[in-house]
């Protein structure tokens, strides 16, 4: 079993526009190799909502996903917090999605598989804010802008915090932030490593890391972010047991 992961793409227009066309043509490669996709959140700067729309914007992208799913290939997505209220979208394209955490098992192996957006629980700021975006009043208020208006006011939006965003990118080198973040995250997978989960797979805090048990019997693996201008992905043959292989594209 042969699998291929993605995570914290964030792929957008105005931060390295040439991301996507890479990362789709990373997916077509992939697909003759790969039995299982596994995309662990916020592919994208923004995609919210099962809007017909989004697979129009993202046209290659979600007809190379349509192939995976055609050649009979399990293709995983773990929602975001720049992607969510995906699940009647994907549904219908025959994805498998969360909002939370899947566990599952790979060739015997216990995996857990989550964003990471809930590592975290001292994140009151961000708490709150996710609980208000994934509210049904967040939704109602999604579904009210008329159909017409859809497309461009939920992009515009999200255009107009991407281009605030890039003003504020943050050092992705080795910072205290950056060792307080690893030490939290390898704490949370610790303890799933104990009752839950051999191989756990998290995004979200952006920055890479690949953590062993003492005993090499369990792992825990983050992929970081493409915003750090050093775009990967892993490769995960567990046919027997070993740990995921990182791979670096050439942009």
């Amino acid at each position: 079993m042969k699998i291929a992961i993605f995570s914290d793409l964030h792929l957008s227009t105005h931060r390295f526009p040439g991301h996507e066309t890479l990362f789709v043509d990373t997916l077509s490669k992939l697909r003759k190799e790969c039995d299982e996709l596994w995309l662990l959140g916020d592919i994208y700067d923004l995609m919210i909502g099962p809007y017909d729309f989004w697979k129009a914007r993202h046209k290659n992208f979600f007809d190379e996903l349509a192939q995976w799913t055609a050649a009979g290939k399990t293709v995983t997505w773990m929602q975001g917090n720049h992607d969510f209220y995906l699940e009647d979208l994907l549904s219908k394209a025959s994805i498998t999605v969360s909002d939370d955490h899947i566990l599952k098992k790979v060739e015997g192996i216990p995996c857990y598989l989550a964003h990471g957006d809930l590592v975290d629980q001292n994140d009151e700021a961000y708490l709150e804010w996710r609980a208000k975006t994934r509210s049904p009043g967040f939704r109602k208020v999604l579904d009210l802008i008329p159909g017409f208006l859809k497309e461009s006011v939920i992009t515009g939006i999200g255009d107009a915090l991407s281009k605030k965003s890039r003003k504020k990118q943050r050092d992705y080198s080795a910072t205290p932030e950056s060792e307080a973040l690893i030490k939290k995250f390898r704490s949370f997978a610790e303890e799933k490593w104990k009752n839950e989960a051999q191989a756990v797979f998290l995004g979200h805090s952006h920055v890479d890391d690949l953590h062993l048990s003492e005993d090499k019997k369990s792992f825990y693996l983050n992929l970081g972010t493409w915003l750090d201008g050093a775009p990967r992905y892993a490769i995960w043959d567990a046919g027997e047991y070993n740990y995921p292989k990182v791979i670096k594209l050439d942009v």
